[in-house]
């Protein structure tokens, strides 16, 4: 992964303003309408978004002081004030409680940067990766939210080329459920063009590279194969590629969304 950080703050940076003017547009009805994200209404994901930028934060502040990660005693009071808040509050309070996040961000100096680290999930995490966890969300939630209200809507190309390049793997490690199923599927995206295997049978893995043989492919922008990661290509979220030799359904299965 990069470890230089700025681009992914420059890229927060983007979304935060993507999700601004998007929470400008809405009013108590609309907010209380139903998103992209599986089961949530648009009040949900920016309650979401909201707890997310405190647990960033927090998350930054250790990797600055090399303390500790945030544990669930300190996260889970965060997501019970944000879940308690009507979704009206919801709506007000996202934009603030994302701008101080993404203040705390940028206010770290090139040194302290630098020398960030912090252990979370039993991976170690620096500066860059931090924010990355931050955008990578962010940039993906902002779109369940954006393509209700402008169909066609897509994940931002600067935030898909970064998490195509640095997480793509990591996500799809916790996010792939083999479901019973067995095949190797080479993936090539285009936009940045990218090569990629998802092998499915007792465990689903996505490793970097082109297999040497595979019982299908699938063609598709790396804005696609982002979403399809996060369980979102789905039919009414644009044109889905189709899957030579594996069934497009099934590839979709192995990816159910979170």
């Amino acid at each position: 992964m990069t470890s230089d950080a700025q681009p992914w703050i420059d890229a927060l940076t983007v979304s935060h303003d993507r999700l601004s003017a998007l929470v400008a547009d809405l009013d108590a009805d609309t907010v209380r309408e139903s998103s992209y994200a599986k089961k949530w209404t648009i009040a949900d994901v920016l309650s979401h978004l909201g707890s997310g930028a405190e647990h960033n934060a927090l998350m930054l502040a250790a990797a600055v002081t090399h303390s500790p990660a945030p544990g669930l005693e300190e996260m889970q009071p965060i997501w019970d004030r944000w879940n308690a808040k009507t979704p009206d509050e919801q709506l007000a309070d996202v934009v603030p409680a994302d701008a101080a996040s993404l203040a705390q961000a940028v206010s770290y100096s090139p040194q302290e940067r630098a020398a960030a680290r912090v252990e979370f999930v039993g991976m170690d995490f620096d500066f860059a990766a931090t924010v990355g966890m931050r955008l990578a969300e962010h940039a993906v939630h902002t779109w369940d939210i954006a393509v209700m209200r402008e169909p066609g809507a897509v994940v931002r190309a600067d935030a898909v080329q970064l998490i195509i390049d640095n997480t793509i793997l990591r996500t799809a490690g916790w996010a792939a459920k083999p479901q019973g199923l067995t095949f190797t599927l080479a993936i090539h995206t285009t936009h940045p063009a990218r090569d990629f295997t998802l092998t499915v049978g007792e465990a689903a893995t996505l490793s970097e590279g082109a297999p040497a043989e595979a019982d299908g492919s699938l063609t598709l922008t790396a804005e696609q194969f982002v979403r399809l990661v996060y369980g979102r290509l789905n039919d009414d979220a644009g044109d889905v590629p189709d899957a030579d030799g594996v069934s497009i359904d099934d590839v979709r299965a192995v990816f159910p969304g979170f």
